[in-house]
């Protein structure tokens, strides 16, 4: 079996990154293989941090409070690390930390893995030295293949496509759905402006969409329960811990929307909803196209739409909610045979020189 260092540039209690380092280190434990895992700046509640003791043989994550000991821990890493031998390096995230880690440590592979959208905008936040620890990889990675394409044409060579870890999630005949005669829509991630929290929110409070209720689970700095009060038509859930939790969110919703304006590579939350046949609408950020199976069950929109087209949007996709016009097996199929875990395993077992 293999052995693989991960790095991480950082790790929020929620996030794409995050979620998918959480299910490759249980999935790779699973199948045999070592993980140890190196985060310098580290936000994960207990229960991700147990989640991840169980699956790694070694963790090592700071947080960002910068402590004497901290500090000292993550300069003497190194050298506590340097007679170890891995198979591979496989470093996640992006900054100036990707081309020293991968000088400092003993490995036989180095893949790197970008998770956002690699176009224009997201270049521009691009150091030199992340840009020269792409080149000097022996395999850089995207989220998907439109990703992939434009990060290629950045770096000059060649950037494969592997898709992230998502959770399998099905829809529970156990769950009451909602009584009354409204569409229910939801949104569940990180509560930032860029996910399109603030449009959802005026969206709610619009004559046009009052057949609409809205919903939110996850935590953000600028959101709290005082915040969403003020709109009626818009259910603040708070944050959820566990794959229970978040079985009973896709099975009391009838689609999920993403407005986003980041820079987003695959979101793992659309591939989680996909995987229980709930059909979404999105944005056309990063690979979201990639995922696309037709205009009913799987809406882009641009990320540039105005309100009105934004709200328009949003109403036709209710109504074709409302009139079952959702192909639920064709997003299952989908799934199924490109996001299954077993398959995501095999290609980063290859990848990793882990067979």
């Amino acid at each position: 079996m293999g052995k693989v260092l991960l790095f991480s540039t950082q790790m929020l209690n929620t996030g794409g990154i995050e979620s998918h380092v959480i299910e490759f280190c249980r999935k790779m434990s699973g199948a045999g293989h070592s993980i140890d895992l190196i985060v310098p700046k580290c936000k994960l509640d207990d229960s991700n941090f147990k989640n991840l003791k169980r699956s790694c043989s070694k963790l090592y994550l700071f947080n960002q409070n910068h402590s004497w000991f901290d500090v000292l821990q993550s300069l003497f890493l190194p050298i506590r690390l340097m007679f170890n031998s891995y198979d591979s390096l496989y470093t996640n995230g992006q900054g100036k930390t990707i081309f020293w880690v991968s000088k400092l440590f003993r490995y036989k592979k180095f893949v790197h893995h970008h998770h956002t959208s690699g176009d224009e905008f997201d270049q521009k936040t691009w150091p030199k030295s992340y840009i020269k620890a792409m080149q000097n990889a022996d395999e850089v990675v995207a989220c998907s293949f439109i990703n992939a394409e434009r990060i290629s044409k950045k770096i000059k060579r060649p950037v494969i496509s592997v898709p992230v870890f998502s959770r399998k999630l099905y829809v529970s005949e156990f769950v009451n759905k909602h009584k009354d005669s409204k569409i229910h829509f939801g949104y569940y991630g990180r509560l930032i402006p860029e996910k399109g929290v603030d449009l959802i929110c005026k969206l709610s409070e619009d004559e046009d969409c009052k057949q609409i209720c809205f919903h939110l689970w996850g935590t953000g700095q600028h959101y709290t329960v005082e915040y969403f009060k003020k709109y009626p038509n818009l259910v603040y859930h708070g944050s959820f811990n566990s794959k229970d939790e978040l079985q009973i969110i896709v099975s009391v919703l009838d689609g999920y929307i993403l407005l986003s304006r980041h820079h987003e590579g695959l979101p793992v939350s659309i591939l989680e909803v996909m995987s229980a046949g709930l059909p979404w609408l999105s944005t056309n950020k990063g690979g979201i196209p990639d995922l696309f199976i037709d205009p009913k069950s799987t809406r882009l929109i641009g990320s540039n739409a105005s309100y009105n087209e934004f709200k328009e949007a949003v109403i036709q996709f209710s109504s074709d909610c409302r009139n079952k016009l959702i192909n639920k097996e064709g997003l299952i199929k989908m799934y199924a045979e490109k996001y299954s875990s077993d398959i995501i395993t095999s290609k980063w077992e290859s990848l990793l020189n882990l067979n």
